[in-house]
């Protein structure tokens, strides 16, 4: 759809190719958590969880924007709660959130079939989808205010994933 993101005017920077500082803000997390993973084994159990919410958070929030942007119909300002702008930061609709929400289903379904408990599937989609949609609370409050750039954003959306993943894995 990079043709048809370029004629709506939401083609990415540089042509949509990905940049060192893109794949350090999506997968810096991941991979701070799997070399902590290899290094300590099964000493840390929880790292699994989080490494696979921080992956759920970054492809549901991929998703959203990418295929919200494309096939959204209606978009929401969540500063206003109002009509906002397709491709706006912190604007979501109802289908990029729902295929947001897919590909952390996904992601987590994927994880429970890994080397941690089957139950981890759920943890991991959860904690995806809510760093999806903090990715959007911080493009909303904190990237359109210009205390952070999307890559921040990106980063901490991560983070957020797997806090959460652990929260989950961790309470009783």
């Amino acid at each position: 759809g990079r043709r048809q993101k370029a004629e709506m005017g939401l083609e990415q920077e540089r042509q949509g190719q990905r940049s060192v500082p893109n794949v350090l803000a999506n997968g810096g997390v991941p991979m701070l958590l799997g070399a902590a993973a290899w290094w300590a084994g099964e000493a840390i159990p929880w790292a699994y969880p989080m490494l696979a919410a921080a992956l759920a958070s970054a492809t549901s929030d991929t998703l959203s924007s990418e295929m919200g942007n494309l096939y959204g119909r209606h978009f929401v300002d969540l500063r206003t709660f109002r009509k906002g702008g397709r491709g706006s930061d912190g604007v979501i609709s109802l289908e990029g959130t729902l295929i947001g929400a897919m590909g952390a289903l996904l992601v987590g379904a994927t994880a429970g079939m890994g080397p941690g408990p089957a139950e981890v599937w759920w943890m991991v989609a959860v904690a995806g989808l809510c760093g999806n949609l903090s990715d959007s609370l911080l493009g909303a409050f904190v990237q359109r205010s210009g205390w952070l750039n999307n890559h921040s954003v990106n980063f901490w959306s991560t983070a957020i994933a797997a806090a959460i993943a652990y929260l989950l894995y961790t309470l009783p």
